[in-house]
């Protein structure tokens, strides 16, 4: 399993390499899974989701967005604490 320093220094965002919630889907790994899996063709990239809470707080959580040649794109997005 990654520790939480692998996944801060795949982020260039010094937001998001603040986050102590759950850790977001890491690069490294989900790229190596999905080869494992025979998916070749992927784009996988971090991005910054903003979102206030229910309390009304602002939170800036870090994700990972899969893209696939066919426009196919998904967002993992970590749970807020």
């Amino acid at each position: 399993m990654t520790s939480q320093s692998d996944w801060r220094d795949e982020f260039e965002c010094e937001e998001c390499r603040k986050w102590t919630g759950k850790p977001p889907v890491p690069i490294g790994e989900a790229s190596q899974l999905l080869r494992a899996n025979g998916v070749t063709e992927f784009k996988l990239v971090h991005a910054c989701y903003l979102r206030v809470g229910r309390d009304g707080s602002h939170h800036h959580i870090p994700t990972t967005i899969l893209e696939l040649p066919d426009g196919t794109t998904t967002q993992w997005i970590p749970e807020l604490p």
